[in-house]
């Protein structure tokens, strides 16, 4: 009765490796395995993670076989063992995306210029501009700003030593005008005109008395 139980699942093994000589494939789409993969995985969303284990932990492996691949936590590195050696690679670091800066331009000189750069998980930015300017803010501003301050500012983001490609903006600062003014006479009586003209032509005013 045992064989009888255990029969039709041998037979389905049997027939699954007849049905797919060419290997195992891992996928949603029901896709078969490429004919020379004994393993084929495919996705358009995720990855494939190999062992991952400590250096000590990689070094305790007994008899590794040629070939062996893990990622070592240790040092953030592929290993892969042959000739009886551990091999390391660590490749190199994929550059973050470059922020998207903006800034509240125009603003007037005298007033505080705000610079923002898009946030990027574990980077360090970079911002350069006129006048002089730098920062390692991700936000800087810039206090009692002028005519000075204006042109193109630059934001770049590094990490692992990798620095990405620059986000810029540009910005304008204005000349704040002067509210001067004369007027004339100087001297007058009870019931007479005053003119009082604006140091600023073409400008538009508020008065008050």
């Amino acid at each position: 009765m045992k064989f009888l139980k255990v029969l039709p699942l041998v037979i389905f093994i049997l027939a699954a490796t007849v049905a797919f000589p060419q290997g195992t494939s891992i996928n949603t789409t029901g896709t078969a395995a490429d004919p020379s993969a004994i393993l084929d995985v495919s996705s358009t969303s995720q990855g494939a993670l190999l062992p991952r284990m400590s250096e000590a932990q990689r070094n305790a492996i007994n008899s590794p076989a040629d070939g062996l691949i893990i990622f070592n936590t240790t040092t953030g590195c592929m290993n892969y063992y042959h000739n009886n050696i551990w091999y390391q690679w660590c490749g190199t670091c994929i550059p973050p995306s470059a922020p998207i800066a903006g800034n509240n331009s125009p603003v007037c000189s005298g007033d505080t210029i705000k610079l923002t750069a898009s946030f990027i998980p574990n980077v360090t930015y970079n911002w350069t501009g006129p006048n002089g300017f730098s920062s390692a803010l991700q936000n800087p501003k810039i206090p009692n700003s002028s005519t000075a301050n204006t042109g193109t500012y630059s934001v770049t983001a590094s990490i692992s030593g990798c620095t990405s490609t620059a986000g810029t903006t540009s910005i304008t600062v204005n000349q704040t005008p002067s509210s001067a003014f004369t007027f004339n006479p100087t001297t007058t009586g009870l019931n007479s005109n005053v003119t009082f003209t604006p140091g600023v032509s073409g400008a538009s005013y508020s008065w008050t008395f």
